[in-house]
């Protein structure tokens, strides 16, 4: 016996099965997706320029110009680009 309190008719394909992971809105899915990358490229320290040799996340060069170790590749583009694509498209 399963030791889960799931009423099988209570998820209905995966809309439902969304709404009971809590994910029912566009925001909790960005975020989530969001989180996903950025938790993977932080692990596998990529892209390598984003860091430093410690492993500490360089500046990035557009909020700070007047620092000649800022990187011009920052370690966020990529999660805030696929939280925006899932936040529009799901």
């Amino acid at each position: 016996m399963s030791g889960y309190n799931i009423p099988s008719s209570s998820i209905n394909g995966y809309r439902g099965l969304m709404v009971y992971l809590g994910l029912a809105s566009p925001l909790a899915r960005a975020f989530v997706a969001g989180s996903g990358v950025a938790a993977i490229q932080y692990v596998t320290k990529t892209p390598n320029a984003a860091f430093d040799e410690d492993g500490a996340i360089r500046q990035w060069s557009l909020v700070y110009p007047q620092n000649p170790e800022a990187t011009d590749q920052h370690f966020l583009i990529l999660p805030l680009g696929v939280a925006a694509v899932v936040y529009l498209f799901t």
